[in-house]
């Protein structure tokens, strides 16, 4: 059961509980927002049991309106200031009451960007010569990236460049080189005792298991040094996927593919991890379904086409009291004039003429009238062309 609000103390309007320390003054000097965490020290509670209310009006009494404030999962209050004058205002405050204490400090990754550059005028130089020379451009860290060749650490030429501003500048200036700088995207946050996703070690529940197989029945076995068993994914295996027959920790692996696509969405689009996951499920609907729901439908869809086709190709299919399939009737079309051609009209010429010499040998009657009832045979619709080439062929018979 929660506690009851830690409101007991009766202000009046003007706040005389709050308390500031002048000497604590920080050097924000920029017009950028500024990220503060306040914590509530020696206490572990920090201010979930703190009213709201209280909070809300010893922020705006010490520094304005800020652009907003929310309490995370460890109990801080997250506060982002409009300004630098705001933080070092707000920075001074020590006591919301005589029994809530609190300290407010700048929050250590979000005060911060950090980008990639790629200069190869630079692998020979060392990096604290590098952040000398880059600090009048707002650059605090410099960190060069390295690759294993050999068992040797060799320098790629790119860089990792931490700039004191929360946005990123596109461009920088290395001497006389203007260096177009890219965000840089850190890979995604993996726990070291059970190999999941989005926490760390210091707060995983599960037990230590193994990256190779899966097992935490040799972990904590000291006198193995690798691991025999068959490979076996973790990470894949939970999510219902097939494919498991890689390791934990390798890169080609689905969900670590997934999980670094979240983090470039998140770095990018400058947004929350669970923002960024509904960014990713926009863009991916069908990874809304497990691997097993798609594979059985896959699956389902082909056996009845195979019964199909085996039904068909089945010798009982030929066979003459089996039902067979009927195609549907096509109605027959008279020909017109404009689309026939010769060989077409030649047709229709013998058949007129079966037609009429049927009509002589059936019918005794005189010349002139097996003509007229010849002239009759043809339907109406018939071209003169086509009656004339049917009398000549009639008087050469």
């Amino acid at each position: 059961m929660n506690k009851p609000p830690d409101n007991k103390v009766n202000l009046p309007p003007n706040l005389p509980a709050l308390k500031w320390d002048k000497t604590k003054q920080s050097n924000f000097t920029s017009n950028e927002p500024v990220y503060l965490l306040m914590p509530r020290p020696n206490n572990s509670d920090n201010l979930k049991n703190v009213s709201p209310f209280l909070i809300q009006k010893a922020i705006n009494s010490t520094c304005g309106e800020v652009e907003y404030c929310k309490k995370i999962i460890s109990g801080q209050i997250l506060i982002k200031t409009k300004n630098g004058s705001q933080a070092n205002k707000l920075t001074t405050l020590t006591a919301l009451s005589n029994t809530i204490i609190v300290e407010i400090t700048p929050h250590k990754t979000l005060n911060y960007s950090k980008g990639v550059i790629y200069c190869n005028e630079l692998r020979s130089i060392p990096e604290s010569e590098i952040l000398d020379e880059l600090k009048p451009q707002n650059v605090c860290e410099v960190k060069k990236i390295l690759k294993k060749v050999n068992n040797d650490l060799i320098e790629t030429g790119l860089i990792i460049l931490t700039f004191a501003t929360t946005t990123l500048p596109t461009k920088i200036h290395i001497g006389y080189i203007k260096t177009t700088v890219r965000p840089y995207i850190p890979p995604p946050m993996r726990c070291k005792n059970c190999f999941k996703f989005n926490h760390v070690a210091k707060f995983c529940k599960s037990p230590k298991s193994c990256h190779n197989c899966a097992s935490n029945n040799h972990v904590n076995d000291e006198n193995q040094e690798k691991c025999n068993n068959i490979t076996k994914c973790g990470n894949c295996d939970a999510n219902g996927l097939t494919c498991t027959n890689h390791t934990t920790l390798d890169k080609k692996c689905p969900i670590f593919i997934r999980e670094k696509e979240i983090q470039t969405i998140k770095i990018t689009s400058q947004v929350d991890n669970k923002t960024a996951r509904a960014i990713y499920k926009e863009r991916h609907p069908h990874n809304n379904y497990t691997f097993a729901e798609v594979t059985s439908q896959h699956t389902s869809k082909q056996t009845t086409l195979n019964s199909q086709s085996e039904h068909q190709n089945s010798p009982h299919f030929n066979h003459p009291l089996a039902v067979q399939p009927t195609k549907p009737p096509t109605k027959p079309t008279a020909p017109t004039t404009n689309s026939l051609t010769e060989n077409s009209m030649e047709r229709q010429i013998m058949q007129y003429s079966d037609v009429m010499s049927e009509s002589e040998t059936d019918d005794s009657l005189e010349s002139t009238s097996t003509s007229k009832q010849k002239i009759k045979i043809l339907p109406k619709n018939t071209s003169k062309r086509l009656q004339s080439q049917i009398k000549k062929l009639n008087k050469k018979k």
